[in-house]
């Protein structure tokens, strides 16, 4: 299988993630042996052909994070899951219609913005780092409460599950291919990390050597075309609803 995302796309990833969370990312592998580079090698396999879209369109970074829904594994036609829940019936029939129907309204507001037609599944993972919905039985509250709409909690689970794996192994790579299971999948799950982590890397040297007038002038350009994008999002939005009410006050008429 391909990588997920070209060497363009991971270095345009890698940059939104450091210039965005580049804090936050350090506190979290601070005295660990994982690198910041490989949460973006992470991030990059897991979600970034999901997000980068929604960057360009000037989404806010928490926004980001809380569109990052993917695997209807088990649901969608032609797949099969081992895990909990092996499908949405069988999450409905333990937790519920009220905590299934919330999983599945908010899997199709990100298929909305990939312009997909919504569906009646429960999606299995969640967040920048896609924690797997077979953790709810011990972590109910990050899939009730929509935790994966906050950086710190997709962070806390991500670590917490590689330093378990890191304990097991005693190896970093080891670590991330256990992060992903095990069988020909998990390898291949690895040496996609490695080739991503590489390219993140190399990006954040890059980033790292830009002078602060350059990055500055890079960031003020990023936030002004997100707030542009934005305005122009509420603009149409409003021109909708104008649309609307006129409609509504001729049919009155």
């Amino acid at each position: 299988m391909p990588l997920p995302v070209t060497e363009v796309q991971a270095r345009k990833a890698t940059r939104w993630l450091i210039s965005s969370f580049g804090d936050a990312f350090r506190r979290a592998v601070s005295g660990t042996p994982f690198p910041v580079e490989l949460l973006c090698g992470i991030a990059c396999k897991e979600t970034a052909s999901i997000w980068l879209p929604f960057v360009a369109k000037g989404l806010r970074p928490r926004d980001v994070l809380g569109r990052c829904i993917g695997d209807a594994s088990g649901d969608f036609p032609g797949t099969s899951r081992s895990a909990f829940p092996r499908d949405t019936a069988i999450f409905r029939g333990e937790f519920g219609d009220d905590f299934a129907d919330m999983l599945i309204a908010e899997a199709n507001l990100s298929r909305a913005l990939r312009k997909m037609t919504p569906r009646g599944w429960v999606y299995k993972g969640y967040g920048l780092f896609q924690y797997d919905l077979q953790h709810v039985r011990s972590d109910e509250a990050f899939f009730r409460e929509r935790q994966w709409y906050e950086l710190s909690a997709c962070l806390d689970r991500v670590i917490r599950e590689l330093e378990r794996k890191f304990r097991k192994t005693g190896e970093l790579w080891a670590a991330v291919r256990a992060y992903n299971g095990s069988g020909p999948r998990a390898e291949e799950y690895r040496e996609h990390v490695k080739v991503l982590t590489g390219w993140a890397a190399d990006e954040i040297v890059r980033m790292a050597a830009e002078t602060p007038a350059r990055r500055s002038r890079a960031a003020t350009r990023a936030r002004r075309s997100t707030t542009a994008k934005s305005r122009t999002a509420k603009l149409r939005a409003k021109g909708r609803r104008m649309t609307t009410a006129k409609k509504r006050r001729r049919t009155k008429r």
